[in-house]
């Protein structure tokens, strides 16, 4: 399945970069990640921005680049544990218009690093993992809300909601 969605997205990027060129965007905004399945049990709604660089390939594509900073916390204050979790996204991808709605698919990387402390013992690891994101959204006038699904890691993943602002450049 990574494999077919890895070949749809390096052919609609290819087909795209001979066409007519569209408009190119950034977009800056805030996100708040959900995390899913098993990491929903111990992480809190994560809470971070994003940028996101758009570079118009056609009238209707364009070529992205999202990079940002979310923060996940954990629960156990009551047990005198304090941790969480920060994700650092290195997502290119490809936004195909469809009028004000749009799909998006996004394939990179995320840097995580995770810390602890624990009766005055504390301590962090960082690792770099494959990601795959899909979405979609809705453009208003300047403004850009979204829903994404990312997931990294070993099965690690969170529902993305994202609202931004575009400026043209």
């Amino acid at each position: 399945m990574k494999k077919l969605f890895l070949l749809l997205f390096l052919g609609a990027i290819s087909t795209s970069l001979f066409a007519q060129k569209g408009l190119n965007e950034v977009s800056v905004g805030a996100e708040i990640g959900l995390p899913t399945g098993t990491a929903s049990n111990a992480l809190n709604i994560g809470l971070g921005g994003t940028a996101k660089g758009l570079y118009g390939v056609s009238t209707d594509g364009q070529v992205s680049f999202t990079t940002g900073y979310i923060r996940y916390g954990m629960d156990g204050a009551e047990s005198g544990v304090s941790a969480g979790m920060s994700v650092i996204p290195i997502m290119p991808g490809y936004r195909h218009h469809f009028d004000k709605l749009y799909a998006e698919g996004q394939l990179g990387l995320v840097v995580v690093k995770s810390t602890f402390n624990y009766l005055g013992y504390s301590g962090s690891a960082s690792t770099t993992d494959a990601s795959i994101g899909i979405g979609g959204g809705y453009l208003y006038n300047n403004f850009d809300f979204s829903l994404r699904y990312q997931t990294y890691g070993t099965g690690f993943g969170t529902l993305g909601l994202r609202v931004g602002y575009k400026f043209s450049i």
